[in-house]
């Protein structure tokens, strides 16, 4: 069976993927201005001002894989992006999937990964400088993630994939399919941002390392998380991190399709395994 991809997600649940594969017609160190999103909704998250644009990296510090590379200490790079189904009010779910790593290398306190245009009213993901932990914020509500829950701690070139965002109404925040948030009550933050960015826009927080991936998804169950959360481990050799109870520890998340007969035609059907 072939293997599985947020693509199978479905183009409403999978808002926005960006995944750097996508960027393999650029040369390495090459600008990044634009950075289409490959679920089918082709969204575009763009920068056209060249001193503010990340950089493409064609084999990362993560796995070896492509990235982009943010240089927050400098030029704040980032990419702006829209996409109107991560308006999910105050009863959905809206999570994200970070596959990359956050260098330590400035004086800044704090690194912002992805924010909504207002805080207030968006998910948000940012490391704080010094090794002292991740934090994840639903709008007013927060946690930090001490780096002692890290095998590597939070920063520097060791790679992580993260699920973070609000889901069944709390904080979420789960490394690697392990839940390492407090869960606290998030469902009266008004999530109505649409317009979000990848990298140090906003405020100053400036974005500092590679990200291979960014899965943005609107009220995914949790087995489609887990799912994500396979796929990203399996690729980036990250299954010896996952628990040993999670339903894709052995092996990668694959499907299947499925054809019928009705009325003398065949109609196919997609199968997920």
């Amino acid at each position: 069976m072939p293997d599985w991809t947020p693509t199978n997600l479905g183009k409403s649940t999978c808002v926005a993927w960006f995944t750097a594969d996508s960027l393999s017609s650029l040369s390495n160190g090459d600008a990044v201005s634009s950075w289409t999103s490959s679920e089918g909704n082709s969204i575009s998250a763009t920068q056209s001002t060249a001193a503010n644009q990340p950089t493409y990296v064609a084999s990362s510090t993560i796995s070896s894989k492509p990235a982009v590379q943010f240089d927050g200490a400098s030029s704040f790079d980032h990419l702006f992006f829209t996409a109107s189904a991560l308006n999910v009010g105050t009863s959905g779910a809206c999570v994200a999937c970070f596959i990359g790593n956050a260098n330590d290398g400035s004086a800044l306190n704090f690194g912002t990964l992805t924010r909504g245009q207002n805080g207030s009213k968006s998910i948000q993901l940012l490391y704080q400088n010094g090794d002292a932990g991740i934090q994840i914020s639903v709008g007013s509500v927060s946690d930090v993630i001490s780096n002692s829950n890290f095998p590597s701690g939070t920063t520097g070139t060791a790679y992580r994939s993260l699920v973070f965002g609000r889901h069944s109404g709390k904080l979420m925040m789960r490394y690697i399919g392990d839940e390492l948030s407090d869960e606290a009550d998030a469902s009266s933050i008004d999530l109505d941002q649409t317009q979000y960015a990848l990298g140090s826009a906003y405020f100053s927080g400036g974005c500092e390392g590679e990200i291979a991936e960014m899965v943005y998804m609107a009220n995914p169950t949790l087995s489609q998380i887990q799912k994500v959360e396979g796929y990203a481990a399996h690729k980036y050799s990250l299954t010896g991190s996952l628990p040993s109870d999670h339903p894709y520890k052995s092996a990668a998340p694959k499907f299947r399709v499925q054809y019928g007969m009705s009325s003398g035609l065949i109609d196919g059907g997609l199968i997920q395994a």
